[in-house]
This record gives structure tokens, C-alpha cells and sequence, in this order.
């Protein structure tokens, strides 16, 4: 069960890269290697997020934000709620996987912030490779995937009659596989995310330039460059924030317990405290500002089978 927080959180990463626009129930997500495995085989059956007002320092232990996850007997999230802070309000959202493992639908049972019900489905091949993504969040539409040796080299953005092209984006590989480069375009934009690795396969360098059209003139800008530190255990250490000419302007810091696990990140005046079960179970994230002083506090609690 080692870094469960992190394949845990991972996973709810994933589902809500893939189902865009939503505007509630974000989950923190660490900034690591995440995969989509999570808990398989420990045992857990739900998962509850507790997230605690602070007020003047103080942490108010009275009517926390609370999310609750089920789990299946495969480790993978089948059914999220959440509760606002005074427990009046409640959001559910479901999903559901093919036979493969991939997931293949989320529905929510509850409006969204804009009072929509969202559907979304995904199409596979069959030999696993998502095919087809249709969704009626805020703007109907559908996303259309092409492979190539099994690496996914093009989306096609539609709407959900596939008669109007919204936008394409291009993925490019280097020799190792690795994806070097992105190219989103559309009628009026161009963007390229570009990343760079080291030899031990490390993201080392990532940059998303954006081409714009000023009065007939196009304009680079620089939206986000980060350059990325490893140990020699190949954990990832720092996360240097840079300015639009190259020069460091922020970072996020990275450190570790004995166990291996995330235990301390450091950003911007603030820091992040994991604190962990001896099964490795994360059970409390704690943030504190410069001088010390708490801003924020989330729990976990986890049911077991049994």
C-alpha cells in the first residue's frame, strides 16, 4: 500500500482531466508520478475526505466539507458524493469500467454548478485504445482519437453532430517513446507543450507557448515553464517556476519520509504536511503558512472489508 495517496489521488486526477468543465468537488492532487492503479487488494471499501474550515488560525472541527469515495473489489473509484460544509447541499457522481478496466461512463445524479446533469461515455478498440469520447457537459460534443504503434497521435474536437471541427491536437514522440511535444490548433489559436527528459526517462523541462494574433502580427507567449529536479533515488525533489525570458521566479520543494512517502512540499511562502497510518494510508494533509500559522487541514478516513 505504499504511495496509496498517491495512486489514489491519481486515479481521481485522471477521471477529472478527462471529464472537463466541472466545476465542483475538485480533489487535491500531489504533484508526483501518478498511476491509475489504486488499493488493490487491501481491503478498502470507502474512502472519506474531510475538509475543515480554519478560522484565525484555529482549525473549526465543527461541519467539515466532507467527500466520501466508494471502492471496488478492484481498487477503483465507482461512486463519489459530497457534502457542502453545512451538509444541505450534496453532490453525486458515478462511474463505470468496461471489462478491460478502462472507464467507460461518468454520470452525475445531481446537477453541476451550471444546473446540468453530466453524461459522459468513452469507446474503446479492442484492443484497449480510446476511440471515442461523447459528452453533453456545458457544450455538447465528441473527441475523436487516432493511434499509431499504439501511442495516440491525434483528438479531434467535434460537436456532438461531428459536422463542426472545434479544434485538433497533435501528439509527437521522441525515440523513447516519450511524448515530446503537443500542438493544439484551431481556426483562431495555436499552442505547443513541449517537454524534455533526462536519461533515466525524468520530464526534466516543460513549456507551453501559445501563438496569437495581435492586429495581424503574431505573438509568442510564454504561458508556463517549469524545469524539474530529481535525487538519485529518481523522486522528484523540486519544481522550478520560470518567467517568460527563462529566469527562476518560483519553486515548489519536494521532501520525503524514511518510508519513501511524501512528506513535506514547500511552495510560496507555504507549506504542505502528510502524515500517514503504519499501513501507509494517508490520513491528514495540514497547511501552514511562513510563520507557522495553519491555513488549512484535510483528513481521510477509510472503512475496510469486514
Amino acid at each position: 500500500m505504499r504511495q496509496y495517496v498517491g495512486r489514489f489521488l491519481g486515479m481521481l486526477l485522471l477521471i477529472g482531466g478527462m471529464i472537463s468543465g466541472i466545476c465542483m468537488g475538485q480533489t487535491m492532487a500531489l504533484d508526483l508520478q501518478l498511476d491509475g492503479e489504486i488499493m488493490r487488494g487491501n481491503g478498502v471499501t470507502e474512502v472519506e475526505e474531510l475538509r475543515f474550515r480554519v478560522r484565525a488560525g484555529r482549525v473549526d472541527s465543527t461541519n467539515p466539507r466532507r467527500i466520501g469515495y466508494v471502492i471496488d473489489n478492484k481498487g477503483r473509484v465507482t461512486e463519489q458524493r459530497q457534502y457542502e460544509y453545512e451538509g444541505d447541499a450534496e453532490v453525486v457522481r458515478q462511474y463505470a469500467y468496461n471489462n478491460r478496466g478502462d472507464i467507460s461512463r461518468y454520470s452525475s445524479l445531481t446537477p453541476d454548478c451550471d444546473g446540468r446533469m453530466i453524461d459522459v461515455e468513452w469507446s474503446y478498440r479492442y484492443r484497449g485504445d480510446l476511440m471515442l469520447e461523447k459528452s453533453n457537459n456545458r457544450e455538447p460534443k465528441q473527441i475523436l482519437y487516432t493511434y499509431k504503434r499504439k501511442r495516440l497521435i491525434k483528438e479531434v474536437t467535434q460537436d456532438s453532430s461531428g459536422r463542426k471541427t472545434w479544434g485538433t491536437r497533435h501528439y509527437v514522440y521522441n525515440t523513447e517513446g516519450q511524448l515530446m511535444m503537443e500542438r493544439y490548433e484551431s481556426d483562431t489559436y495555436l499552442e505547443k507543450l513541449l517537454s524534455l527528459y533526462d536519461e533515466f526517462g525524468n520530464r526534466i523541462e516543460y513549456k507551453e507557448i501559445a501563438f496569437r494574433q495581435f492586429f495581424g502580427e503574431t505573438k509568442v507567449v510564454v504561458k508556463r515553464w517549469e524545469r524539474y529536479i530529481y535525487d538519485s533515488s529518481q523522486r522528484l525533489i523540486g519544481r522550478i517556476i520560470l518567467d517568460e525570458e527563462g529566469n527562476p521566479f518560483d519553486a515548489v520543494l519536494f521532501m520525503y519520509d524514511g518510508k519513501g512517502r511524501l512528506s513535506r512540499e514547500v511552495f510560496s511562502g507555504h507549506e504542505l504536511v502528510y502524515s500517514y497510518d503504519e499501513d501507509d494510508n494517508l490520513l491528514e494533509v495540514l497547511k501552514r503558512n511562513k510563520v507557522g500559522v495553519v491555513m488549512g487541514l484535510t483528513v481521510y478516513r477509510y472503512q475496510f472489508k469486514g
